[in-house]
């Protein structure tokens, strides 16, 4: 088993939007047990549903473990529940997240939308499915469920949204868009040198790789985190940008 200690850093920017939509959450001590439990979380429509979902998540997620629920099935749970929540309370727009929780030498990992979690080492892997009407078990389910696709977009008499997953967006739930998230668990190797969570305004303009080789330059977590929300606004983006980093320290 490999031990561990990491190093985390988050930026944020809010590019040229005119509000900050993005949200993030992290706990070094998760449970008292030294896990690491954190997540991303891109607001779309507003920011009233990542900020519930800042709040509560991690709480959602937390008590069905008391009760034996495992990582996976914990975080079905508090996907679902958080966005049955937004709906209830009528909250405006949704939001895309991604979380996991570091326990030993495995990440359990969750994600509805396009925020991705990148493993990086001499290679990338990006761990999360970015979640489109187009990807095609996705389309499918939404033409079952009567949902309309144009330009790659969910397309209602209330608008349009480009995610076929997400927490909230009451309106398109009739249509074909869930919160039950795409879940899986990584088994860390020694190359591994860290992870990244970052919203889709990083990926606009730049590919895992790139952000790879920011990982690689051998930075403080901090610093890393820095260089990718400037490289995103540097390269084009229009987004709000969010980049979470832990650099994994072998001991």
């Amino acid at each position: 088993m490999i031990r561990l200690k990491f190093d985390i850093g988050v930026s944020e920017n809010c590019g040229l939007r005119e509000h900050m939509e993005d949200r993030f959450y992290f706990d070094p001590n998760f449970r008292n047990q030294g896990e690491l439990f954190a997540g991303v979380y891109d607001g779309h429509g507003g920011d009233a549903v990542a900020e519930l979902v800042k709040q509560e998540l991690h709480l959602r997620f937390l008590a069905p473990l008391g009760g034996g629920v495992n990582f996976l099935d914990a975080f079905t749970f508090a996907y679902e529940i958080i966005s049955d929540k937004a709906c209830a309370l009528k909250l405006w727009g949704g939001s895309c997240a991604a979380n996991f929780i570091l326990s030993h030498d495995k990440v359990y990992f969750a994600n509805v939308g396009d925020v991705r979690i990148l493993v990086v080492g001499p290679f990338v892997e990006q761990l999360t499915i970015d979640h489109h009407p187009d990807n095609s078990e996705e389309k499918a389910r939404i033409k079952q469920c009567g949902g309309i696709i144009k330009r790659k977009r969910i397309t209602s008499v209330f608008g349009s949204v480009s995610l076929s997953r997400s927490i909230g967006d009451l309106d398109y739930q009739s249509l074909g868009l869930i919160s039950t998230p795409y879940t899986g668990t990584h088994f860390l190797i020694p190359t591994d040198l860290a992870l990244v969570v970052a919203t889709d305004g990083v990926f606009e303009k730049m590919t895992n790789q790139d952000v790879a080789l920011i990982v690689r330059s051998g930075q403080d977590a901090q610093s890393i985190s820095n260089s990718i929300t400037q490289a995103a606004l540097k390269s084009g983006t229009r987004d709000n940008v969010t980049a979470l980093v832990v650099k994994l320290i072998k001991t």
